[in-house]
């Protein structure tokens, strides 16, 4: 019995089950899209919207989260990092950033130091070093824009399994994170009392990448939960940023749509709805020159 339960299939039917159940645990009540098959709504060819109103358990009290995500096949589209090393730093919104560099959507690229330019973390981008740091506390990289043809176009690296050293040097655009969850479905923070509004950044298992937002405030650990549970077939994912200045944009055709983050102060309560400024982001382009989006859909809460 005990041989069996170490055969490699079986452990895949385990982990397969268990996030069954934890899709049964944190039951999605309602999503944007109306096909049962897939939660997403398409907005255009590579590129969707998946809304889910979470039921109001764990760490969130009374309040029902939702967590939003934007699907976005690399097939399609063509991933951006915007960042600098110059001083002053120029910091802007997420909606100004997708105005002036034409981006269909953007998010946080990742937390920043106290000089607002310097990410916290490993970044570079074509030659362009914002910190050349390898910070030992992040273990999740999200490279893109590969020196040779073979390489897949986008990919999440894990310090604890990956070839980490030899990949980054073979990728333009690097940026380095927290981990929320690994391949093997695994919640990689510990419970806390400390709630925020979340952006993070993961990868479904077709190989599509997601830009994630919850404004509810919720712990990192009840997010992670939520996520390993939502319908998604989430693989991988790293926090890019929280509180009153986790955003995330949307911007197609003479459509906007804008997530903003929130915090909450023992003293002060929660911060107000609205767009901070930030100076590091990652946006996405389209392949083609034009792109149309598809008819009768409209980005919903």
């Amino acid at each position: 019995m005990g041989t069996l339960c170490r055969h490699p299939s079986v452990v895949k039917l385990i982990s397969i089950l268990s996030r069954v159940m934890l899709t049964a645990v944190f039951f999605v009540l309602a999503c944007t899209s109306p096909c049962m098959g897939d939660p997403f709504q398409s907005l255009a060819p590579g590129l969707a919207l998946g809304v889910f109103h979470l039921s109001p358990k764990g760490d969130s009290g009374d309040r029902s989260p939702t967590i939003s995500l934007l699907r976005i096949d690399p097939r399609h589209f063509r991933f951006k990092l915007i960042t600098q090393n110059v001083s002053p730093p120029k910091v802007a919104t997420l909606k100004q950033w997708c105005k002036t560099n034409n981006l269909v959507a953007a998010i946080n690229a990742s937390m920043y130091r106290e000089n607002r330019q310097q990410s916290t973390g490993y970044m570079k981008t074509h030659g362009l070093v914002n910190n050349g740091y390898i910070n030992p506390r992040f273990g999740a990289f999200f490279v893109f824009d590969p020196q040779k043809p073979f390489l897949p176009s986008v990919q999440f690296l894990d310090r604890t399994r990956d070839d980490w050293r030899t990949l980054i040097t073979k990728y333009d655009t690097v940026i380095q994170n927290f981990r929320l969850i690994n391949a093997a479905g695994k919640n990689l923070w510990p419970r806390t009392s400390k709630k925020h509004s979340i952006a993070a950044v993961g990868m479904d298992m077709e190989g599509r990448v997601l830009f994630i937002h919850c404004q509810t405030p919720m712990s990192v650990h009840a997010f992670n939960q939520a996520l390993l549970g939502l319908p998604v077939g989430i693989e991988n994912a790293m926090y890019v940023e929280g509180g009153a200045e986790a955003a995330m944009c949307l911007h197609l055709g003479t459509t906007w749509r804008l997530w903003t983050g929130r915090s909450e102060h023992p003293f002060l309560g929660t911060t107000p709805k609205r767009l901070w400024p930030v100076p590091n982001v990652i946006g996405i382009q389209p392949v083609k020159k034009t792109i149309r989006p598809l008819p009768h859909t409209t980005p919903g809460e």
